[in-house]
This record gives structure tokens, C-alpha cells and sequence, in this order.
């Protein structure tokens, strides 16, 4: 008679996080101020107010935001937060810095929004392959994930690197 399938992963009471499957991740986008400049170099507060103005920000919705400019040119510090303004309320965050930068901060907002009490006291490893997130993503795991489980890993179980290795864990 063949012996049962035992899953050792699941005997060893190690819990697996995959964040690219337990985040929701708000979509981002990234917004140019040179197109509001004129030639492409210098800023004229009138014209620049009345583009921000009439500027539809719907397709913005829930967005996070990355605000740069890809000229040369130097912007007074009023433009960006003339700019944010005009977003507050339609934006879900506004930052300095390109797409790259909206999604590495679009990731974190998504790890902050983690419900971490099924984590509490637990051997948690987050899963090394198809993690979408990037360094800023785990950097944001491990601070939050640090004060409630009892040990952190990261890979595979067959493979796992310790990160953390909590001496006792608070009760929640």
C-alpha cells in the first residue's frame, strides 16, 4: 500500500506570502510639467496657471502620481505644488519622480494597506519568484511585517534566506 502525499511545507507551519497575489496595487501614471512650459524651457506663471487650471485630472482617479519634467529647465518650486494642488482629492498620492518611482510608491501604499493580524506569531516566508514589487515593496514588508511574526524568510521553502528572527513576539 503507497503512503499518503505529505506536504512538508504545510506540515512545517511555515505560511507562504506571495505579495503580488495578496495586494491590490493602485494603477499609476506620470505627469510632465515641460508640456506647460513655454518652448519647452521657461515657465510663464500666467499661461502656466491657466493650463493647470483647465487641465482635466479624471484620468488621474485613484492614480498615484509621479510629477517631473523631462527639460532641462528650472522650475520654481511653487509649479510643483501648484501642480499637486490640482490633484489633491482626484490623485491617491502625489510624489516627485517618474513612473518608476509612482510604482515603487504605488506598491508601498499596497503593503501599508496589509491586513497583518493571520501573520501574528507566524513563520512567514515571502515567496522569491513573480514578486512585481521591487526592493521598495519588501523593504515596506519587512517593516511591517518585523514587529508581528516570529520569523521572516524570503524564497522558496526549500531554500529560504532568514531575514528576521523575532526573540518573542508581543501579543496583538
Amino acid at each position: 500500500m503507497e503512503e499518503p502525499i505529505l506536504n512538508r511545507v504545510q506540515a512545517s507551519g511555515l505560511v507562504q506570502v506571495d505579495l503580488a497575489s495578496l495586494v491590490s496595487v493602485p494603477p499609476t501614471s506620470e505627469v510632465d510639467l515641460a508640456q506647460w512650459l513655454d518652448q519647452g524651457w521657461v515657465l510663464r506663471e500666467k499661461p502656466f496657471r491657466e493650463a493647470i487650471s483647465e487641465w482635466d485630472t479624471a484620468a488621474l482617479a485613484r492614480h498615484v502620481v509621479g510629477l517631473h519634467c523631462t527639460s532641462e529647465a528650472i522650475l520654481p518650486e511653487w509649479a510643483w505644488m501648484l501642480v499637486t494642488a490640482k490633484l489633491q482629492g482626484v490623485a491617491r498620492d502625489v510624489i516627485h519622480g517618474d513612473l518608476h518611482a509612482a510604482n515603487a510608491r504605488a506598491w508601498s501604499l499596497a503593503v501599508n494597506d496589509l491586513d497583518l493580524s493571520p501573520y501574528h506569531g507566524q513563520r512567514v516566508i515571502v515567496k522569491g519568484c513573480g514578486h512585481g514589487g521591487g526592493p521598495g515593496a519588501l523593504m515596506a514588508f519587512v517593516a511591517r511585517a518585523q514587529p508581528v511574526v516570529k520569523s521572516l524568510m524570503f524564497g522558496e521553502a526549500c531554500s529560504a534566506v532568514p531575514i528576521f528572527k523575532a526573540p518573542s513576539v508581543p501579543k496583538p
